[in-house]
């Protein structure tokens, strides 16, 4: 299949480069809107819209990250066996199912965490599967810089990303 010019096998990477942007912007939406406002501002966050603390604010942040760490390497043996493409795309649906889920459970700090667990859960998966799948569609002599170009969609969502945001305020 032939798209605009491309091999087939250069698909897959402008996929996984979208499905990290994706999994970035899922990542950090939490982060950004979780931030102490700045003082005098009208500016209405998460952390003042429910009175949070520097502990609060911390495991509701940290929450994610357990959930990511536990499932790097269950992830790179989930892709082994069941394909990176299964892996990702669930990935990338669970991740977002719990981001969805987020704004819903933010009043209820526990359910909260446990979303926001979930959401790492399923992002975790995410770089194990593409490493799996960069070793399948890439001849040898290309991996790193298909890696490369792979992660490459990480950078272009946290510039996209700020700038959207604060273009906002």
């Amino acid at each position: 299949i032939m798209c605009w010019s491309l091999a087939r096998r250069h698909v897959p990477p402008l996929f996984l480069a979208t499905g990290l942007f994706v999994a970035y912007a899922l990542r950090v939406s939490v982060s950004t809107t979780a931030q102490v406002p700045p003082s005098g501002s009208d500016v209405v966050t998460m952390y003042s819209e429910f009175n949070w603390d520097g502990e609060t604010q911390g495991a509701v942040l940290s929450a994610f990250f357990y959930g990511y760490a536990l499932t790097q390497i269950p992830g790179a043996l989930l892709a082994a066996r069941f394909g990176g493409t299964r892996v990702f795309a669930a990935g990338i649906f669970v991740a977002g199912i719990g981001t969805l889920l987020t704004p819903l459970t933010a009043d209820r700090f526990w359910l909260l965490i446990v979303v926001r667990v979930l959401t790492g859960l399923g992002e975790g998966v995410t770089a194990p599967a593409m490493a799996a799948l960069v070793s399948t569609w890439t001849p040898a002599s290309e991996r790193s810089a298909t890696f490369a170009f792979c992660s490459s969609g990480t950078q272009y969502q946290s510039n996209w990303y700020f700038r959207c945001f604060f273009s906002i305020f």
